[in-house]
């Protein structure tokens, strides 16, 4: 199982939220855009996820009553009004789930997701190349702007290369951060420090997250593992994620889904997306990738995948 996971907000600034225990000032590198936001730091969750209740029933015949939008999404009778909505044969389907048929490769997932250093959702990387494995790097959270960018590249050069592009982006990014690192470690929930104090924060600061850049971003060995795969271009664009992740919802309606208009229905690119449910902070987080690789049996798993991250 994996272990406990955070997951981050992106912020223009330095949020005004307590600090983490360690007293550090965190940065999600992927988050530092082309465009212009630079920084995100982290809000650290102990437990207190986001509770999918639901006073959703089924009747008699079968038929699913209530709404299953938003927050209600995970709820009672959800998951077979989906399966409704596609036209899957639910008996089949309602069998696949109430078996949890699909337990043990989200397991597998979970270990994988872990092996390449996954540490929250959504984590993205790229890559290029045909079969089941192929290289690629870590990218963190990234605008459209920003994903157009990396795949015009890998149309022309190779995965080192654009790589070599991405991190030399982020480490000049860190260093231009500086001033508003500067500040927050001079305000009251930096520390209030001053002189030598301040900057010998800051300095320490942007070494730890060049450092991060210089060994997290690192081109590998990468696979589909039990990913689902969606296209068959060369490039491939891989995803952990969790279906109950706030942030997951959002990277899925304002990125993903423009990324495969783009990329994947074109045949440049190939996605694949991975489980990797925060069981710890997301209850319903397993039990809705069990759901989706079940309609995935019926020839339907990215129907199902966009119905649970309500993708119209």
């Amino acid at each position: 199982m994996a272990k406990e996971k955070t997951e981050e907000i992106v912020t223009e600034t330095p949020p005004k939220h307590k600090k983490p225990t360690d007293s550090k000032v965190l940065l999600n590198a992927g988050s530092i855009l082309l465009g212009g936001v630079l920084i995100s730091m982290a809000i650290l969750f102990s437990g207190n996820g986001f509770s999918f209740g639901s006073s959703d029933t089924e009747n008699a015949t079968g038929e699913v009553a209530g709404d299953c939008s938003g927050e209600n999404r995970f709820g009672e009778g959800c998951y077979d009004q989906y399966a409704q909505d596609l036209e899957l044969d639910l008996t089949k389907f309602q069998e696949c789930v109430e078996g949890e048929n699909y337990y043990d490769v989200i397991d597998s997932e979970l270990a994988a997701g872990e092996k390449f250093g996954v540490q929250g959702t959504p984590s993205f990387y790229l890559g290029k190349g045909n079969g089941e494995e192929f290289d690629g790097f870590y990218v963190g959270g990234l605008r459209i702007q920003e994903l157009e960018t990396l795949i015009r590249k890998l149309e022309k050069e190779d995965v080192a290369s654009v790589n070599k592009y991405w991190t030399d982006y982020l480490k000049n990014s860190v260093q231009e951060y500086a001033p508003q690192v500067r500040e927050y470690y001079a305000s009251a929930e930096g520390g209030s420090l001053t002189g030598d104090a301040l900057e010998s924060a800051v300095e320490g600061y942007i070494n730890e997250q060049t450092t991060s850049v210089n060994t997290d971003y690192v081109v590998r060995k990468l696979n589909a593992g039990d990913g689902l795969t969606q296209g068959d271009g060369e490039i491939v664009m891989m995803e952990f994620s969790d279906y109950e992740c706030p942030y997951c919802q959002t990277f899925a309606n304002d990125v993903l889904i423009e990324a495969k208009e783009k990329f994947v229905d074109t045949g440049k690119a190939r996605y694949i997306y991975r489980d990797f449910p925060l069981e710890n902070i997301h209850p319903s987080a397993r039990s809705a990738a069990n759901a989706a690789r079940c309609a995935g049996d019926q020839g339907k798993y990215f129907d199902y995948h966009d119905k649970l991250f309500e993708i119209n």
